[in-house]
Protein backbone atom coordinates (compact mmCIF):
# COMPACT_ATOMS: atom_id res chain seq x y z
CA UNK A 1 0.00 0.00 0.00
CA UNK A 2 0.69 3.80 -0.47
CA UNK A 3 -0.35 6.91 0.47
CA UNK A 4 -1.81 9.32 -1.63
CA UNK A 5 -3.36 12.58 -0.87
CA UNK A 6 -5.13 12.01 2.14
CA UNK A 7 -6.28 7.91 1.05
CA UNK A 8 -3.97 4.45 1.43
CA UNK A 9 -4.18 2.88 -2.10
CA UNK A 10 -3.50 -0.70 -2.07
CA UNK A 11 -5.30 -3.56 -4.07
CA UNK A 12 -6.92 -6.69 -3.00
CA UNK A 13 -6.62 -9.73 -5.17
CA UNK A 14 -6.52 -7.60 -8.28
CA UNK A 15 -8.89 -5.31 -7.34
CA UNK A 16 -7.88 -1.53 -6.30
CA UNK A 17 -9.20 -0.29 -3.56
CA UNK A 18 -8.85 3.12 -1.57
CA UNK A 19 -8.77 3.06 2.24
CA UNK A 20 -9.73 5.98 4.83
CA UNK A 21 -7.90 4.74 7.73
CA UNK A 22 -8.65 6.06 11.71
CA UNK A 23 -6.42 5.61 15.10
CA UNK A 24 -8.65 3.00 16.67
CA UNK A 25 -9.22 0.45 13.57
CA UNK A 26 -11.57 2.10 12.33
CA UNK A 27 -11.97 1.87 7.91
CA UNK A 28 -13.81 3.18 5.15
CA UNK A 29 -12.78 1.02 2.27
CA UNK A 30 -13.98 1.45 -1.37
CA UNK A 31 -13.18 -0.86 -4.19
CA UNK A 32 -14.62 0.78 -7.02
CA UNK A 33 -14.50 -1.86 -9.34
CA UNK A 34 -17.58 -3.93 -7.53
CA UNK A 35 -19.56 -0.35 -6.55
CA UNK A 36 -18.83 -1.37 -2.97
CA UNK A 37 -17.77 0.80 0.04
CA UNK A 38 -17.09 -1.06 3.48
CA UNK A 39 -17.34 0.73 7.03
CA UNK A 40 -15.78 -0.65 10.08
CA UNK A 41 -16.80 1.33 13.24
CA UNK A 42 -13.70 0.45 15.54
CA UNK A 43 -13.26 1.00 18.98
CA UNK A 44 -9.78 -0.65 19.11
CA UNK A 45 -6.93 -1.40 16.79
CA UNK A 46 -6.46 -5.13 15.83
CA UNK A 47 -2.74 -6.55 16.20
CA UNK A 48 0.03 -3.86 14.89
CA UNK A 49 1.96 -4.75 12.46
CA UNK A 50 4.76 -3.04 10.52
CA UNK A 51 2.73 -2.81 7.60
CA UNK A 52 -0.17 0.40 7.34
CA UNK A 53 -2.99 -1.58 7.65
CA UNK A 54 -3.92 -3.77 10.93
CA UNK A 55 -3.59 -7.80 10.52
CA UNK A 56 -7.32 -7.96 10.50
CA UNK A 57 -7.62 -5.26 7.58
CA UNK A 58 -7.76 -8.30 5.06
CA UNK A 59 -10.00 -10.32 6.83
CA UNK A 60 -12.70 -7.48 7.18
CA UNK A 61 -12.51 -7.59 2.81
CA UNK A 62 -12.63 -10.94 2.67
CA UNK A 63 -15.53 -11.55 5.13
CA UNK A 64 -17.88 -9.05 2.71
CA UNK A 65 -17.68 -10.72 -0.08
CA UNK A 66 -18.26 -13.72 1.55
CA UNK A 67 -21.58 -12.22 2.76
CA UNK A 68 -21.69 -10.98 -1.10
CA UNK A 69 -21.74 -14.69 -2.33
CA UNK A 70 -18.42 -13.99 -3.91
CA UNK A 71 -16.09 -15.70 -2.45
CA UNK A 72 -12.16 -14.24 -3.65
Amino acid sequence: PEYGYGFWLSDFLGKKIFVMRGILGQYVIVIPEDDLIIVRLGQQRGNKTNLPFSSDFYVYVAEVYKMLGQNQ
